[in-house]
């Protein structure tokens, strides 16, 4: 079911500002990923996060005063760890061959799983007219369809858009089908990747 959030604006979460406070943040919002993966936003507490996570009540909420706060921090950091993924990935297409590209973008979208799992679980969580979070998960799949043509045009500049546009698309609804299959069969998951990566390389290398 679709919830609004209650954020109080006047209770701000703390920022860490040595790698201790860093460190339990990492901490709290890894164990939120796994919770939100596991049940409906709606299901999950926060003294199950703070236990999940070991920390203490009391420091969960200094860092995260409500859980819709840990809710747009997995946000944010999903859409940060998007644009790093494919950050890295261009830079490196234009150095590397197309099969190593392949390789390297599958690792990296497969490595995104927990993020991904969790996102799908919030999206659903919050009202339409959530505008921040609607806001939020528009930025992540924004970042995705960039990131993929961004590779696409750093393997062949000589890319028209209307070619980048339905690659990407096609890269996309394989990346997409490949980690739902991955989820579920998380012990062939060294296999899939390489096949994966393999079928990748095949397309990308085709001439438009």
């Amino acid at each position: 079911m679709s919830s609004q959030k209650s954020i109080d604006p006047q209770r701000e979460p703390v920022r860490p500002q040595r790698k201790r406070g860093k460190e339990r943040v990492a901490a709290i919002v890894a164990a939120a990923l796994e919770l939100f993966a596991e049940r409906e936003y709606s299901a999950v507490t926060m003294t199950e996060i703070a236990e999940r996570s070991g920390t203490a009540i009391g420091s969960l909420y200094r860092f995260f005063p409500t859980k819709e706060h840990v809710a747009d921090t997995i946000l944010e950091r999903f859409g940060d760890a998007i644009d790093e993924a494919f950050e890295s990935c261009v830079v490196h297409a234009r150095e590397q061959s197309v099969e190593q590209t392949a390789t390297e973008l599958v690792q990296r979208i497969v490595a995104l799983g927990p993020y991904r799992a969790a996102g799908s679980a919030l999206a659903d969580a919050f009202d339409r007219t959530d505008e921040p979070t609607m806001a939020a998960i528009e930025r992540i799949r924004s970042s995705m369809r960039n990131g993929i043509a961004s590779v696409l045009h750093a393997i062949d500049p000589n890319l028209s858009d209307s070619n980048i546009e339905a690659r990407s698309l096609a890269v996309l609804a394989l990346l997409k089908g490949a980690g739902a299959i991955m989820q579920r069969h998380a012990d062939r998951q060294s296999l899939l990747e390489t096949e994966l990566a393999h079928m990748l390389a095949l397309y990308l290398a085709q001439p438009a």
